[in-house]
Protein backbone atom coordinates (compact mmCIF):
# COMPACT_ATOMS: atom_id res chain seq x y z
CA UNK A 1 0.00 0.00 0.00
CA UNK A 2 3.04 2.71 0.15
CA UNK A 3 5.10 1.27 -1.99
CA UNK A 4 8.09 3.18 -2.42
CA UNK A 5 7.07 5.47 0.35
CA UNK A 6 8.45 2.86 2.97
CA UNK A 7 12.11 1.93 3.87
CA UNK A 8 12.46 -1.24 5.68
CA UNK A 9 16.08 -1.03 7.60
CA UNK A 10 17.26 -3.77 10.00
CA UNK A 11 19.72 -2.92 12.79
CA UNK A 12 22.60 -5.82 13.05
CA UNK A 13 24.84 -5.98 15.98
CA UNK A 14 27.00 -8.62 16.64
CA UNK A 15 26.49 -10.37 20.04
CA UNK A 16 29.19 -9.04 21.88
CA UNK A 17 27.82 -5.29 21.45
CA UNK A 18 24.37 -6.34 22.54
CA UNK A 19 26.16 -8.18 26.12
CA UNK A 20 28.16 -4.39 26.16
CA UNK A 21 24.99 -2.41 25.45
CA UNK A 22 22.34 -4.78 27.35
CA UNK A 23 20.49 -4.05 30.86
CA UNK A 24 20.27 -7.75 31.69
CA UNK A 25 22.98 -10.12 31.85
CA UNK A 26 25.36 -11.56 28.41
CA UNK A 27 24.11 -15.26 29.22
CA UNK A 28 20.78 -14.17 28.56
CA UNK A 29 21.33 -13.33 25.36
CA UNK A 30 20.60 -16.34 23.60
CA UNK A 31 17.28 -16.58 25.49
CA UNK A 32 16.75 -13.14 23.78
CA UNK A 33 18.04 -14.54 20.64
CA UNK A 34 15.00 -17.10 20.67
CA UNK A 35 12.55 -14.84 21.13
CA UNK A 36 13.80 -12.63 18.38
CA UNK A 37 13.59 -16.06 16.14
CA UNK A 38 10.40 -16.47 17.72
CA UNK A 39 9.19 -12.60 16.66
CA UNK A 40 10.59 -13.15 13.05
CA UNK A 41 13.96 -11.04 13.30
CA UNK A 42 15.76 -12.99 10.74
CA UNK A 43 12.90 -12.24 8.59
CA UNK A 44 13.04 -9.06 8.67
CA UNK A 45 16.71 -8.88 8.01
CA UNK A 46 16.46 -11.05 4.89
CA UNK A 47 13.72 -8.58 3.38
CA UNK A 48 15.13 -5.43 4.12
CA UNK A 49 15.91 -2.84 1.90
CA UNK A 50 18.95 -2.20 4.28
CA UNK A 51 20.77 -3.82 6.80
CA UNK A 52 22.72 -1.74 9.23
CA UNK A 53 25.94 -2.74 10.67
CA UNK A 54 24.97 -1.10 14.68
CA UNK A 55 28.20 -2.27 15.94
CA UNK A 56 29.88 1.37 16.66
CA UNK A 57 28.83 4.14 18.93
CA UNK A 58 25.12 5.95 18.49
CA UNK A 59 26.59 9.16 16.97
CA UNK A 60 28.32 6.49 13.51
CA UNK A 61 24.47 5.51 13.71
CA UNK A 62 23.10 8.85 12.88
CA UNK A 63 25.34 9.87 10.81
CA UNK A 64 24.54 6.96 8.55
CA UNK A 65 20.79 7.42 8.53
CA UNK A 66 20.86 11.23 8.26
CA UNK A 67 23.91 12.46 6.56
CA UNK A 68 25.40 11.78 3.35
CA UNK A 69 24.65 9.40 0.43
CA UNK A 70 23.60 6.26 2.71
CA UNK A 71 21.29 8.55 5.08
CA UNK A 72 19.26 10.07 1.59
CA UNK A 73 18.83 6.45 0.28
CA UNK A 74 17.25 5.40 3.30
CA UNK A 75 15.01 9.39 3.03
CA UNK A 76 14.02 8.35 -0.47
CA UNK A 77 16.08 11.73 -2.44
CA UNK A 78 17.49 11.42 -5.89
CA UNK A 79 21.10 9.09 -4.70
CA UNK A 80 20.81 5.33 -5.12
CA UNK A 81 20.42 2.36 -2.73
CA UNK A 82 22.85 0.86 -1.15
CA UNK A 83 22.14 -3.03 -0.63
CA UNK A 84 24.44 -4.96 2.16
CA UNK A 85 24.39 -9.25 2.83
CA UNK A 86 22.04 -9.99 5.72
CA UNK A 87 24.11 -11.44 8.47
CA UNK A 88 23.09 -14.62 10.66
CA UNK A 89 22.36 -13.38 14.15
Amino acid sequence: MLGSQLTTAYLDASEDTRARRGLAESQDIPDRNVVKGAWGAGKIASIAHEVIGNDGPRLELERWLFVGEKGAALRGTTFGWRHAAPQEV
